[in-house]
């Protein structure tokens, strides 16, 4: 299993989403998980989509700042059903089961 993470500092910023588009090592992975998404709910998921993956977590904040979102590859053998959030408290964890 390849996962992939990377601290983005902003997903919609400059061209972050097109560089993941075209980056091949990326493609390879079977999960990437961008840390520092700074999305919030009121941005739709077709508008952070990478080409060949599902979104299978966002955990988008309020203020701007911090925020997860977990792709899956599309041709990856691993089941997108394994892969789930949780949240316990105040702490959203994304755990791989």
């Amino acid at each position: 299993m390849k996962i992939v993470y990377l601290n983005i500092n902003g997903l919609l910023h400059t061209d972050h989403r097109s560089n993941l588009n075209s980056d091949r090592n990326l493609k390879k992975a079977d999960l990437i998980c961008i840390a520092e998404s700074k999305l919030s709910e009121v941005i739709p998921s077709e508008s952070v989509q990478v080409d060949g993956f599902t979104i299978v977590a966002r955990l988008d904040v309020e203020q701007h700042s911090m925020g997860i979102i977990l792709y899956k590859n599309n041709d990856s053998e691993i089941d997108g059903d394994l892969v789930t959030v949780m949240t316990s408290g105040t702490e959203d964890r994304t755990q791989i089961l």
